[in-house]
Formats: structure tokens, C-alpha cells, sequence
């Protein structure tokens, strides 16, 4: 996708990595999405957790993790422009 719109569109990309079910680390990537380019045009959310086990077999655990990393979990990054 980066590379495809490197030389489809010439547009500068900025891929960031990161953890959804760890909450402490999204404040500093989202930071650092700015200081790329200071503001941030498009934002990719393509995370997801699978499990092999029933859900009867399931860990609460895994559970957890499973909802906070899917788009339609709990976690919440808030993104502030710094001026």
C-alpha cells in the first residue's frame, strides 16, 4: 500500500507501528505521526487478534485483548496538534 502510493501518487508515506492493547505507547505514536508531516491526512486502523480455541474455551484474557486491538474496541488514542 506505501509502495503503491509512493509511485502511483507520488505521496510521502509514513508508516507507524504499534500496539493497540498497550494504551501508554499511542499518545507518543501519534506524536510522532505529526512530527512527520504535522497533521495526519489518513489514518489505516487494520488491527486484529485471532485465537484457535472455542469461545466456551477462551481465556478472559485473551478475550480482552482480542476486543481492545479490533476497531470496534475500547481502546482510544486522542491526537492533539501541538502549536
Amino acid at each position: 500500500m506505501a509502495n503503491h502510493c509512493r509511485t502511483q501518487y507520488q505521496a510521502e508515506v509514513q508508516i507507524l507501528c504499534l500496539d493497540l492493547t498497550k494504551s501508554e505507547t499511542l499518545t507518543n505514536k501519534a506524536q510522532q505521526a505529526l512530527n512527520c508531516h504535522g497533521t495526519i491526512d489518513i489514518l489505516v486502523h487494520g488491527s486484529g487478534i485471532t485465537q484457535r480455541s472455542t469461545a466456551a474455551e477462551t481465556q478472559l484474557e485473551v478475550e480482552r485483548k482480542i476486543m481492545e486491538a479490533g476497531p470496534s474496541g475500547r481502546q482510544k488514542a486522542k491526537i492533539k496538534r501541538q502549536k
